[in-house]
């Protein structure tokens, strides 16, 4: 979670090693949750300040302890980061179906010429 500051998400094209901005977080706002609930813990961003920021955060032994140790805490915080995960996936699909559909009328207008 940002508590103060600003960060850009970015993404490595494989082919051309450059890195492309797909978000950006201000204030308030989490990250990293794909890497807090992937078993393998997979990385499929970078993160970095673009100002001066305050980052609070945990890794998933830390997150699973404390679900252990204190459940009504932990059970909330779960509650907030699946919140956050799900509209992201929601966000996710949309963009994918547009994606989808723009690919779509592309070959299309190909398939004209």
């Amino acid at each position: 979670t940002i508590k103060e500051g600003e960060v850009n998400v970015t993404i490595s094209d494989p082919e051309t090693k450059e890195y492309h901005v797909a978000a950006v977080f201000t204030t308030g706002q989490s990250f990293g949750d794909v890497a807090l609930f992937s078993e393998e813990a997979i990385r499929t961003a970078s993160v970095i300040t673009t100002k001066k920021s305050t980052l609070l955060g945990f890794c998933r032994p830390d997150l699973l302890n404390l679900t252990e140790r204190d459940p009504q805490p932990g059970s909330r915080i779960l509650e907030k980061l699946l919140t956050v995960a799900g509209k992201r996936l929601d966000e996710n699909n949309k963009q994918l179906t547009l994606a989808k559909k723009r690919i779509s009328e592309l070959e299309r207008g190909v398939e004209r010429v």
